[in-house]
C-alpha cells in the first residue's frame, strides 16, 4: 500500500495500470480449476478492478469493508487477479493494491511497483514507458523446469544434505493446543513497532565499512533471540526469495513476474552461546559459502530428500527494499502506515510454526510474527517479541558503545 501527500490522479492510474497488463502477460492468466489448466485471456477487459473513494472522517470498520470490497473482487477463473483501490483522505491519497498469490509473491511485488511507479510516471508526463524484458510467468517456469532435469545443481544439493543432516529446529509449542487439529483458519498475527526511525538511520553508520549487512544483523538477532526462547544452541530460519535472481542457463530470472520465490535455510546460534560479532560472522560464512544457485538448489534437495525438510520450521521475510529502492525514489510515494494493520499474511503460517516479517512502515522498522493458534498463545508470541527487542536492543547498544569508544 502506498501513500502520497499530494494525491494521486485516479485516471493517471488507471492508464498507468492499462500499460502494466499490455507489458505482463501474468495479469491475463487465467484458471480454468476442474480442467486443472491455465490460458491467456488476450480479449477479456476485466484484467484488474478499480475502486476510488474518499475516506475522509470515515469510521475503520467502513474502510475494512472497502478492503474486504476488493478481494472479494478476485476471480481466479475468470478474472481479475489483480485489484486496484484509490482512497482519498485530508492528508493525501492512498493506493492499495490485491494480487492473487498465484500471480505474484512478496519477492516479485517489489518488480510490479517498479514497473507501476514508472508507468504512472509516463502517463502523469503523456509519454510511453519502455521497460527492459521481462520474463513472462511460461518462460520462467520453463527455465526452472530444465534447470530442475538438468544436472547442474547436484553439486549443490550435495552442500545442502551435508550441511543439514543433523540439524533440528525445536521450538515451545503447547503441547496441549499442538494435541488439537491443526486448521488454517486458526493462523494469526501479531505486530509491533520495533526500531524506530532515528534507530534506523544509526543502523546504517553502524554498517557502514562493516563486512555485513542491516539483513545480516536483524537475521542473527532475531535468530538469536529464538533460540533464546526455545531454550535451544541455535534456531534455523528459511530466508524467504533468497536465490531468486540466479541466472538459469544465462537467463536472468530477476525481471521475472510469478510466484518462484525460493527459500535457503541459516543456522542462527544463541546470544547465550556465543557473541554478537561471531554470531554475524558465522551467518555471514554461510552466506559466501551457498551455492550460486542456493535457493532453487535447496528447493529442489528438499523435494528428494525428505530428511532435509524440518518441523517445525521458522519463515523470515526482510521487506524493506520495497521501501528504499521502489517507493521513494523521485518522491513517487512511502508505504501507507495503514499496510501493517492489513498486510497481514495469516495464510502463509500454512506451511510453517512461525512466520516472521520485517518491514519498513513511516520511517521506522515494523515486525510482524505469524503464528498458529493450534501451537502458541498470544502470550508466548507476545514473550518471544520482548526477547527479540531486548536481542536488537542490546546490540544497536554494543555497536554504539564501540563506535563511540573508536571516536
Amino acid at each position: 500500500m502506498l501513500f502520497k501527500s499530494d494525491g494521486y490522479d485516479s485516471q493517471t492510474i488507471v492508464t498507468a495500470m492499462k500499460t502494466m497488463v499490455h507489458m505482463h502477460d501474468i495479469f491475463r492468466v487465467r484458471f480454468k480449476l476442474l480442467e486443472k489448466t491455465q490460458y491467456i485471456d488476450a480479449t477479456g477487459s476485466d484484467h484488474f478492478y478499480f475502486l476510488e473513494e474518499d475516506i475522509s472522517q470515515k469510521p475503520q470498520e467502513y474502510i475494512q469493508n472497502l478492503m474486504l470490497k476488493l478481494q472479494l473482487s478476485i476471480d481466479i477463473e475468470r478474472g481479475p487477479l489483480f485489484a486496484l483501490g484509490l482512497f482519498h483522505e485530508d492528508s493525501g491519497s492512498h493506493v492499495y493494491f490485491v494480487l492473487h498469490h498465484s500471480i505474484s509473491d512478496a519477492y516479485t511485488f517489489k518488480l510490479f511497483l517498479h514497473d507501476f511507479k514508472r508507468c504512472y510516471y509516463a502517463a502523469e508526463k503523456a509519454c510511453s514507458y519502455k521497460n527492459s524484458h521481462s520474463y513472462s510467468l511460461k518462460d520462467a517456469a520453463l527455465l526452472f523446469e530444465s534447470y530442475a532435469l538438468s544436472r547442474r545443481c547436484d553439486a549443490a544439493k550435495a552442500y545442502w544434505r551435508s550441511k543439514l543432516k543433523t540439524l533440528n529446529n525445536s521450538l515451545p509449542v503447547d503441547e496441549h493446543l499442538a494435541a488439537l487439529e491443526r486448521k488454517e483458519r486458526d493462523a494469526s498475527a501479531m505486530s509491533w513497532d520495533l526500531i524506530s526511525k532515528n534507530g534506523l538511520k544509526q543502523l546504517k553508520k553502524i554498517v557502514e565499512g562493516k563486512p555485513y549487512t542491516e539483513l545480516e544483523f536483524y537475521l542473527t538477532s532475531i535468530g538469536g533471540a529464538l533460540a533464546e526462547w526455545a531454550q535451544v544452541d541455535y534456531m534455523i530460519l528459511k530466508l524467504c526469495g533468497h536465490g531468486r535472481s540466479d541466472a538459469v542457463f544465462g537467463q536472468l530470472l530477476k525481471r521475472a513476474l510469478g510466484p518462484f520465490w525460493t527459500t535457503v535455510p541459516v543456522i542462527v546460534e544463541s546470544g547465550e552461546r556465543l557473541d554478537l560479532e561471531t554470531r554475524i560472522s558465522n551467518v555471514v560464512a554461510q552466506h559466501k559459502n551457498m551455492p550460486d544457485d542456493a535457493g532453487r538448489s535447496y528447493e529442489l534437495a528438499s523435494l528428494e530428500n525428505v530428511e532435509l525438510v524440518k518441523s517445525p520450521e521458522v519463515l523470515f521475510n526482510y521487506y524493506s527494499k520495497f521501501h528504499d529502492d521502489v517507493v521513494l525514489e523521485k518522491g513517487f510515494g512511502e508505504l501507507s502506515p495503514y499496510f501493517v494493520d492489513l498486510n497481514r499474511h495469516k495464510n502463509a503460517v500454512s506451511g510453517y510454526s512461525l512466520v516472521i516479517n520485517l518491514r519498513n512502515c513511516a520511517g521506522g522498522l515494523n515486525i510482524q510474527i505469524c503464528f498458529n493458534q493450534r501451537e502458541f498463545s498470544q502470550a508466548k508470541i507476545t514473550e518471544l517479541y520482548e526477547i527479540i527487542v531486548d536481542e536488537i536492543s542490546r546490540g544497536l547498544v554494543h555497536y554504539q558503545a564501540a563506535v563511540a569508544a573508536h571516536d
